[in-house]
């Protein structure tokens, strides 16, 4: 069982760590190909072998064509100098880069090239690279045969090296052997070892990669949740590191979470990302990979004639680049729709094929090859073992050396200690003098204790009294939100009888009064409203951050239908356009979050240009995990000097004849924001428009 595992574990190797990696980040890289270039002018023939690979090297990532270019002057410069060593070098930079892209019959002649002239040189170290590399390509590939002896050959030397960095790999490949089998507690165990060892190294790429085994895990056992969270982390440090063609894995694996979770929405959007950079690339291993996932999701949804299209899209490119696993998998998915059609004609011929391939992949040559080689791996362990008898036969002769040793020290050691025992009263004299410089020390360190137990006792008061302090501050502030809050409740009573008899008085004696006395009786009444107003505001100010219920799930998209219906009659009197999209759900308060949208669409509408009808537009876009909100209008804007005073209440930059309002409605807007942990600020350009960005936390993706 152990030999199984260790193969199918190198057989892995392709999809937890396909290459060795250059660990900086894109800037770092580019610098570094920058500095190379500069050499190049000065450097030697054989000075600019070793330049043109290590540039090829660092523009893996970047540009892979520009990497084949300095690998092959690498190269062709290498063989005019007769440097083997180079040469093979060289040859497997190249198989690299073509199976970077996707080219694994190119990849593959250039590595068994690289591989001939390895085994004409007394390098084990590069010798075991190429073969491991010719195994991934034949792994790869389904050819799984001439895969196990590749693998067999790196082995052989990697138990010897003894490196920390390929346990983390081997561990890691063990998992997703596990994972296969659904042995998901094994798996765990393992990839989880293999990402702690990762970070101990601080190779971020190797984290990358078991972190994406440990997100398949999860969502091999279901857990999409973890999954999700796992793919977001692993395509962080991708992105960090500046991998572009490295993501494309990591975005399928988040599109399938997002299918199993029926968000369609989010796995297309994925999906496409993958696509983008597969297609710019030229990576059809990727493609194939995203059109058999595309196929799934389509037959998922129904959508038989979609999901054949994109099956035969994958088969395809299984077929030209003999990826058998794959080709089988397509000729299932196929198989089973036309199933599902009724058209069993097309179902028979396509099970045919795929009988035909089982057989000639799982033949009897092919294990004949198998029982060979794991006879062969079984004949290394008993040579390793027997090489074990011996380091402990050699062992046990170095024990009996350092036990006649051991005595012949003790004997010299008596005789020492009769030597010493003369000495013993000056060594008693010397003891007694220490003892009392001791006893001076310790009468110091007793003093040192005190002094910081009287240090610590001043901060223990310290920190009692800034305690008291909170707690006066606390008490403070929620006696002042109760006074605006009682003050702006029974100031509205008095102001409602002012205003009741100034109307009765104008209704009763209208016919007796002048018009100097009407206007009066106006100027009190619209005075006794706007007072009102104002304290209508205050105590919706004043309430903020005082609920005792826990914050729930709000949909952002009936929020804006609740202000848009509620704004509907000033939307219409001003033939304002209120345009948004598909919103997030967020975590708060929904009342909140409906007065915040409606005071900034209301302010919208209100700071219109007098010839052109307001559009206001909302849009959502989510960063990490919180979503940035954008209210945007086309109406007066903001002067600069005046873009932090709107937030502060009673704040007005025009008068009460201009547009009417409290000047408390930016300053609830503030608060809303503050209260739910996020943040709120502007963009605006005179007489252009304003944009008031809203940034609040969020627990989930979009619905």
């Amino acid at each position: 069982m152990k030999r199984h595992i260790l193969f199918f574990a190198f057989c892995m190797v392709l999809v937890a760590y396909p290459c060795d990696e250059v660990d900086a980040q894109s800037k770092s890289r580019e610098e570094q190909i920058v500095l190379f270039k500069q050499q190049l002018p000065a450097a030697s023939d054989e000075e600019k072998i070793d330049l043109y690979g290590k540039i090829a090297a660092y523009l893996l990532y970047i540009n892979a064509d520009s990497a084949i270019h300095y690998a092959a002057k690498s190269l062709e410069l290498a063989q005019m100098k007769g440097d083997d060593i180079q040469r093979t070098k060289a040859l497997q930079n190249l198989g690299k880069i073509h199976d970077y892209k996707g080219e694994l019959l190119i990849a593959q002649d250039y590595f068994i090239k690289g591989l001939e002239l390895a085994k004409k040189l007394e390098d084990p170290e590069l010798k075991a690279h190429l073969n491991n590399s010719v195994g991934i390509v034949f792994a790869r590939k389904g050819h799984y045969s001439e895969a196990l002896g590749y693998f067999l050959g790196a082995l052989e030397v990697w138990q010897q090296l003894n490196s920390t960095k390929r346990t983390a790999i081997l561990l890691a490949n063990i998992g997703l052997l596990y994972k296969d089998i659904k042995d998901y507690e094994h798996a765990l165990e393992t990839t989880l070892e293999a990402l702690n060892l990762s970070r101990e190294m601080d190779k971020q790429s190797l984290e990358a990669s078991c972190l994406h085994n440990l997100a398949e895990i999860y969502f091999e056992k279901g857990a999409y949740k973890d999954a999700l969270n796992t793919f977001q982390k692993a395509l962080a440090i991708k992105t960090e590191l500046g991998y572009t063609v490295r993501k494309v894995s990591t975005y399928i694996g988040i599109g399938k979470v997002y299918a199993k979770m029926n968000m369609e929405f989010g796995a297309r959007d994925y999906y496409g990302k993958a696509i983008e950079i597969a297609e710019a690339n030229n990576h059809h291993i990727y493609l194939q990979k995203i059109y058999f996932a595309l196929g799934e999701l389509e037959k998922n949804r129904g959508n038989d004639s979609l999901a054949i299209a994109e099956f035969q899209k994958s088969l395809e490119i299984a077929k030209a680049y003999e990826i058998n696993q794959a080709i089988l998998e397509c000729l299932d998915e196929l198989a089973a729709i036309y199933i599902r059609r009724g058209d069993f004609k097309h179902a028979y011929s396509l099970q045919s094929q795929h009988r035909q391939l089982s057989d000639s992949l799982y033949s009897q040559q092919y294990k004949d090859i198998l029982a060979e080689y794991d006879a062969k791996f079984e004949l290394t362990q008993k040579e390793q073992k027997i090489a074990q008898l011996k380091l402990q036969q050699e062992s046990d002769r170095i024990q009996k050396r350092m036990l006649l040793m051991i005595i012949i020290c003790a004997f010299t050691a008596l005789c020492i200690t009769f030597l010493l025992f003369r000495n013993k009263r000056r060594a008693n004299r010397l003891l007694s003098m220490q003892n009392a410089e001791i006893a001076k020390k310790n009468l110091l360190l007793a003093k040192s204790q005190r002094e910081i137990e009287a240090k610590n006792n001043l901060l223990m008061q310290q920190r009692a009294e800034i305690r008291e302090q909170n707690l006066q501050l606390k008490q403070s502030n929620d006696d002042l939100r109760q006074f605006a809050y009682v003050a702006s409740h029974d100031l509205r009573e008095p102001l409602r009888t002012i205003r009741s008899y100034m109307q009765l008085v104008e209704r009763r004696y209208r016919e007796h009064l002048d018009e100097e006395a009407k206007e009066f009786i106006d100027y009190a009444t619209d005075g006794a409203m706007r007072m009102d107003e104002l304290l209508q505001d205050l105590l919706a100010y004043s309430r903020i951050g005082r609920e005792h219920f826990p914050k729930s799930m709000v949909d952002m998209n009936q929020v804006l239908d609740k202000v848009r219906d509620a704004l509907q009659h000033q939307i219409k009197v001003n033939q304002a356009q209120l345009i948004y999209g598909p919103m997030p759900y967020i975590e708060g308060y929904e009342s909140q979050l409906y007065l915040l949208f409606q005071n900034l669409v209301s302010n919208a509408i209100k700071f219109r240009k007098e010839d052109e009808p307001p559009v206001i537009k909302i849009d959502a876009m989510q960063e990490n995990e919180s979503y940035l909100f954008s209210v945007k209008d086309n109406g007066i804007g903001i002067d600069e000097k005046y873009r932090e005073r709107v937030f502060t209440i009673f704040q007005r930059l025009h008068s009460r004849t201009q547009y009417e309002g409290t000047g408390i409605g930016l300053a609830i807007c503030k608060k809303i924001v503050l209260n739910h942990e996020g943040d709120i600020w502007l963009d605006s350009e005179e007489g252009v428009g304003t944009t008031f960005y809203i940034r609040l936390h969020a627990k989930r993706v979009y619905p």
